[in-house]
């Protein structure tokens, strides 16, 4: 099992549904997402690769990144959140208190 760390996660209505999107995946086991540490949890097969975790990851977060854990990349991140939804009623940051 891998963890990782999804940087610029800010709602857990988001981590649920890359949890799902994930979880529906042939190579993955399974999966599953601590939002309060931002932390992804996968037991996946060698073929499932950090690029194709990290599209899925930005198919709903666009400005998310990846880091393994452990690995620490200081960089500056101003999460601007401009990505569609199908739900009209979600929330962010304060506002998302589920």
């Amino acid at each position: 099992m891998k963890k990782y760390t999804i940087v610029g996660l800010d709602c857990a209505n988001c981590a649920q549904k890359i949890e799902d999107k994930l979880n529906k995946l042939d190579e993955v086991k399974e999966c599953t997402i601590q939002f309060a540490s931002s932390t992804l949890f996968i037991d996946a097969s060698d073929e499932l690769t950090d690029k194709r975790i990290l599209n899925v990851i930005q198919s709903v977060e666009p400005d998310a990144s990846l880091e393994e854990k452990g690995k620490k990349h200081h960089k500056s991140h101003d999460h601007k959140h401009h990505h569609e939804h199908e739900e009209e009623n979600h929330l962010h940051n304060s506002e998302c208190n589920l």
